[in-house]
């Protein structure tokens, strides 16, 4: 070998030392380099407003936990809804711009009724969505399906016109009616004796509201002979389920306090007489 060739395979021995020095400097500069890109995009994201959404929505989130402390008291329109219904989402948008609109008069607040199973199984929520609207925290008013923004600020508006009306005098009502109004603490005593058709509703039920007049009508037709009273289930549950009653309205005829027969859905007047004469 000469002495050229072995000068030349010294150079490409010292190239080749020098190359294998360098490739591990390459590859700590590019550790470092990759190193302080993701602590700047670190501090980058975390100097953006956390929970964007959180901020912009004025929805409120309730669930089994917080449901009645947060509906207490005031206005509360209560969506029902669940994960992948198509009509919930669909007014999602909706009721957002309804959240901040009322802001301050009302709330506005979601419970997802799979996730919050006592809340929703409280109300009888059957579809979704369902939309209850609470004036201090009692049921005044409901609506299911798919709303429209004017139906959602009527709705809402319901409790404002309510909380505007003139009280009636005190025992105004119980005068003028020969309906007996009763409710959890004198159901017992009211119906241990004698035959009482009990009529169950809602103050939102429509039904119930056209069937009123004949209640009326055939309290003061059985006077003295049977009592005609009426039960509002929102408010006075225990009662509601110790006749598991289920729809509104639910008629139910007692004898001496046991119950004979029952009647679902809205009656005619006819169908309330022959009701009642099944006791006789």
């Amino acid at each position: 070998m000469t002495n050229s060739s072995f000068k030349m395979n010294e150079v490409q021995e010292e190239n080749i030392v020098h190359q294998s020095n360098a490739f591990p400097r390459n590859v700590v500069g590019m550790i470092v380099v990759c190193f302080l890109f993701a602590i700047l995009s670190l501090a980058f994201f975390s100097s953006q407003p956390s929970n964007v959404e959180e901020h912009q929505s004025d929805v409120v989130y309730l669930n089994d936990k917080n449901f009645e402390e947060q509906t207490a008291s005031g206005i509360v329109l209560v969506d029902f809804s669940m994960d992948g219904c198509g009509p919930c989402i669909m007014m999602e948008p909706t009721l957002e711009k309804i959240a901040t609109q009322f802001k301050d008069k009302a709330i506005v607040a979601n419970v997802n009724g799979p996730y919050s199973p006592r809340t929703a199984n409280k109300f009888w929520v059957q579809a979704y969505p369902t939309l209850v609207l609470l004036k201090d925290g009692h049921e005044i008013d409901r609506k299911m399906g798919l709303q429209s923004e004017s139906q959602l600020i009527g709705l809402i508006e319901t409790a404002f016109s309510i909380a505007g009306k003139s009280p009636e005098p005190p025992g105004a009502e119980e005068h003028q009616s020969d309906v007996v109004h009763l409710d959890d603490k004198n159901f017992e005593v009211q119906t241990a004796s004698g035959v009482v058709l009990v009529d169950f509703y809602a103050d939102w039920c429509g039904p119930c509201q056209m069937m009123a007049p004949d209640i009326e009508k055939v309290a003061t037709q059985f006077k003295g002979k049977a009592i005609v009273a009426k039960v509002n289930g929102d408010y006075n549950r225990r009662t509601e389920d110790a006749f598991q009653v289920m729809v509104y309205p639910t008629l139910v005829l007692l004898k001496d306090g046991q119950e004979i027969v029952r009647k679902s859905g809205l009656q005619s007047e006819s169908q309330l007489i022959a009701l009642i004469e099944t006791a006789f």
